[in-house]
């Protein structure tokens, strides 16, 4: 049986709110050890939403540590659906040039691949 994308990724995910600092996600990074996190708001009928993904690289660089993570982060963030073939996911982080993947289900946030978790998984066979 082929692996689909929930077999890879990384969950629960991580995730901090559009009214951050740098200083919190950068904190959130190296506490949680993790590379990348999703930014999501919390709407008005408590929905949560996907707004944007702040990675380790998009932190390089920022000195002050007050900076609002939603003048830093990607918001065109690419997602999979957590029982999609990972070959999608993988032809979509190619594709793109991408090291994060955020894994949806739902219309939730649910899960991230990155592109170690590809290397882990070939390390499998």
């Amino acid at each position: 049986m082929s692996k689909v994308v929930k077999d890879i990724m990384t969950a629960p995910v991580i995730t901090t709110t559009i009214d951050a600092t740098t200083a919190k996600v950068r904190e959130l990074m190296e506490r949680k050890q993790v590379s990348a996190i999703p930014i999501v708001r919390l709407e008005d009928n408590d929905k949560i939403t996907l707004k944007g993904i702040v990675t380790t690289s998009d932190l390089r660089g920022i000195t002050d540590e007050s900076t609002p993570v939603d003048l830093i982060m990607s918001t065109h963030v690419e997602s999979v659906e957590k029982d999609a073939p990972i070959s999608i996911a993988a032809k979509k982080m190619v594709e793109r040039d991408m090291h994060h993947l955020v894994v949806m289900e739902h219309g939730k946030v649910v899960g991230i691949i990155s592109s170690m978790d590809f290397v882990k998984l070939a390390m499998e066979v």
